[in-house]
């Protein structure tokens, strides 16, 4: 007879330990968003980019706007039209 009779007591046993890694993992990736925001907000401030005013209050607003999504697709986009230069200044701070 094992421990287990059933999978209802095996869930019982191993759900918490399952809630509290999925809950970890996404609080995780929910900080590496937030830093990768805050450096598209950064990049924002100290260069001279095209539209700086408009930039900054798109990240900005995006982030008080309902649903983490709009950060991320507002990160996403200013990143994919700075790339060049965000990689550029992200390079240098690692060196």
């Amino acid at each position: 007879m094992s421990e287990y009779q059933n999978t209802a007591d095996l869930f019982l046993q191993i759900g918490p330990i399952i809630s509290c890694s999925v809950v970890c993992i996404l609080l995780i990736v929910v900080i590496c968003i937030f830093a990768f925001w805050c450096l598209c907000l950064i990049h924002a401030f100290r260069n001279d980019i095209k539209d700086r005013g408009l930039w900054i209050t798109i990240l900005l607003v995006s982030f008080f706007l309902p649903g983490f999504v709009w950060a991320v697709i507002a990160s996403a986009v200013y990143y994919y039209v700075h790339k060049p230069k965000l990689s550029e200044t992200l390079r240098s701070h690692i060196r």
